[in-house]
């Protein structure tokens, strides 16, 4: 063998065993991770809440805080997500239903409340929805928004001095009772097909999911015109959606963000312009809260959420409106049922203290 063959053969072996040594340090650094936590201190929990959950199929990551705390991620293999406080082991949001928002990433992992999803790039953290890198304005913002859940959260104090082994997993008091407006399915499924618009209209499309769901559950009238509904999932259409924003901008001279009283004058309007008999309330913190939307929810209405959490997609506002159509009542902490707004995450349990409430709209 000459010179260059030898070379050419020390450089390959030097590459190979460079691969192979890389393939083995990452897969122990996920095993390490593993074994240092106890999967089954989350799974107890969900359990507790009656959320099934396969143990064997659980892929375990750690998430940093935009306020530097640390959270635990449990993740299904096809779909399913669940993030934990890791200091108390409070369950903060998931879905059974859901793909997971850091399905395939890897490396350092950011949770900065509902919404607030990233992954590091570059010395940045990058939005993992809008792919765009967070401003240093942005994470500001986020850190006090989480420092304000954490400090102010009551389920946050309850559970420093009460440990989650202090209960059993038949214990009703940790169960907490499910409480889900009738036909629930009517919002939980719609994953696609929910009237849609780009721009920050989030307020304008938990109107229309509501509305459709009105029409659905109480009143046909509702809906007075068939091109409202979309034709494959019986959701609101983008005409009805874009119909309430027509209101909103041309009746009342609102833009894309909106607040329970906006939402409250489009609806009106609509309702009046259709003939539609209705009833409605607009309510703001402290009077908005879990206690006011649970007696609604108990009578199957709907409520929209309008709370610190950002717009998506296009938007860096902190603001944002999501459908709530249920609450987990009484559980180691309380739980709301939301549509987020958006395509795959129609169906999401959010820990009430993971929510910032602002106001909160409802009509029937």
């Amino acid at each position: 063998m000459n010179e260059r063959n030898k070379t050419i053969s020390v450089y390959l072996l030097i590459i190979m065993i460079g691969i192979s040594f890389c393939f083995v340090f990452s897969t122990n650094v996920y095993a390490e991770v593993a074994e240092q936590i106890d999967v089954n201190e989350y799974i107890v929990q969900l359990k507790q809440m009656k959320i099934e959950i396969d143990e064997n199929e659980v892929i375990i990551k750690e998430l940093t805080g935009f306020d530097g705390r640390e959270y635990i991620l449990l993740e299904g293999n096809s779909k399913g997500y669940y993030i934990f406080n890791k200091t108390n082991k409070v369950f903060l949001e998931g879905s059974n239903e859901s793909i997971s928002p850091y399905k395939n990433k890897k490396g350092e992992l950011y949770y900065g409340g509902c919404l607030e999803y990233g992954y590091k790039s570059e010395d940045e953290i990058v939005n993992i929805f809008q792919e765009r890198k967070y401003s240093l304005e942005e994470l500001k913002q986020i850190e006090t928004k989480q420092n304000k859940i954490y400090n102010d959260s009551q389920h946050d104090k309850f559970i420093k001095t009460n440990k989650l082994s202090n209960y059993s997993s038949s214990s009703s008091s940790t169960a907490g009772t499910t409480i889900m407006v009738d036909n629930a399915s009517s919002i939980g499924n719609l994953n696609t097909g929910f009237g849609y618009v780009n721009g920050g209209y989030c307020g304008y499309i938990a109107a229309a999911i509501l509305i459709s769901y009105n029409y659905h559950s109480k009143n046909l009238n509702w809906v007075p015109s068939g091109d409202y509904l979309d034709p494959q999932t019986g959701g609101p259409s983008t005409k009805l959606t874009n119909k309430l924003i027509s209101i909103g901008q041309n009746e009342y001279g609102q833009s894309g963000g909106t607040i329970s009283t906006d939402i409250k004058k489009v609806v009106s309007y609509y309702c009046d312009y259709y003939v539609i008999s209705y009833n409605q309330t607009s309510l703001y913190t402290p009077v908005a809260n879990f206690s006011k939307i649970k007696s609604h929810i108990s009578n199957d209405h709907a409520v929209i959420i309008f709370g610190n959490m950002p717009e998506y997609p296009n938007s860096n506002k902190v603001n944002h409106a999501v459908l709530c159509y249920g609450v987990l009542d009484g559980a180691l902490t309380d739980y709301y049922y939301v549509h987020y707004g958006w395509s795959g995450y129609s169906s999401v349990m959010v820990a009430k203290s993971n929510i910032i409430i602002g106001s909160m709209y409802s009509c029937w």
